[in-house]
């Protein structure tokens, strides 16, 4: 949900909504009343999306992690599903519960093609308090891997989740969990990193929030290098056996396009399939229209040939 803007008055409020299964409409209202939708933008989707289940697990350290569990069309509980972890940016952000319905949020999408898709907020995530948000803090990657690894084995312990058939992807600091995790541990069969960081010494020179880094580590990479250099997914990059989508726009500033073509290069020469796709013209997110199409069918594309084939 926004934030309502209010008549001049004060009598009045308008306001987006939306929830898991329900698309942005513009809702209007008194003030201290109930507002009704004026919008249906989103009816083509009424009775389409599928359920959503906020969902918990323990961490490998014992911190409790909440997520968003999206169920795949025509769900049977006697089944399971091949699962793909989608991871947000931020890394201080959070899935909250709104309908995930684009080429950023990919749970719907990927549902309607018969997948579970589970949105984790790890450690460092937004809406659990300053100390759950400070967990990321000279910690980068360890245990937000740990809490993306022990998400996907919750879910195969729930039932839902087929343990021979996990993904994981993610765009931004989504798509450098996403680098990372598939270094620490053999258990993804596809991934997709999405704009993700590979080195994050370089990043430190490249991207256009270097002051970002000075939250997460203890100081200045060229004063702590094997900090930076230890939580960079190029440094582990002998240990990925996934095979990876990389996607990137060609402007990006946020994340530069070498941190793709790096891992790219490394997956390549180490026999590990990979493909890379760079969008002419776009920058850290993906605007035009038919690049988007061509982002989701390939992404889909990925997980049908490594988790369906």
């Amino acid at each position: 949900m926004s934030a309502p803007s209010f008549s001049a008055d004060g009598s009045r409020l308008a306001l987006i909504w939306t929830d898991s299964t329900t698309p942005e409409e513009v809702y209007v209202g008194d003030a201290g009343g109930a507002a009704k939708p004026v919008t249906e933008l989103g009816k083509a989707f009424h009775g389409r999306l599928q359920p959503v289940e906020t969902v918990r697990w323990a961490s490998s350290d014992g911190v409790e992690i909440e997520g968003l569990l999206t169920y795949p069309a025509g769900y049977e509980p006697a089944k399971r599903y091949p699962l793909v972890i989608e991871i947000h940016g931020g890394p201080s952000w959070q899935w909250e519960d709104r309908v995930f319905l684009d080429w950023h949020d990919w749970a719907q999408m990927l549902a309607s093609h018969g997948y579970a898709v589970l949105a984790p907020n790890p450690r460092g995530s937004t809406g659990y308090g300053s100390a759950f948000q400070k967990l990321l803090q000279d910690d980068v990657g360890g245990g937000e891997a740990q809490d993306l690894i022990s998400g996907a084995q919750a879910m195969v312990a729930r039932g839902v989740a087929d343990p021979e058939r996990l993904g994981i992807g993610g765009w931004s600091w989504g798509g450098y969990l996403t680098a990372w995790t598939i270094t620490q541990t053999p258990i993804f069969k596809a991934a997709v990193m999405g704009a993700g960081l590979a080195n994050m010494i370089s990043d430190h020179g490249t991207d256009d929030i270097p002051a970002m880094n000075l939250w997460l580590y203890p100081g200045q990479p060229y004063d702590h290098l094997e900090d930076y250099w230890r939580s960079s997914p190029i440094r582990h990059i002998t240990n990925v056996t996934t095979p990876t989508l990389i996607l990137h726009g060609d402007e990006d500033a946020r994340v530069h396009p070498t941190h793709g073509m790096e891992y790219h290069r490394a997956l390549k020469t180490l026999g590990v399939p990979v493909e890379f796709v760079r969008y002419p013209r776009e920058g850290h997110g993906i605007r035009e229209r038919a690049h988007q199409i061509d982002l989701m069918r390939r992404l889909v594309a990925w997980y049908d040939r490594w988790l369906k084939g």
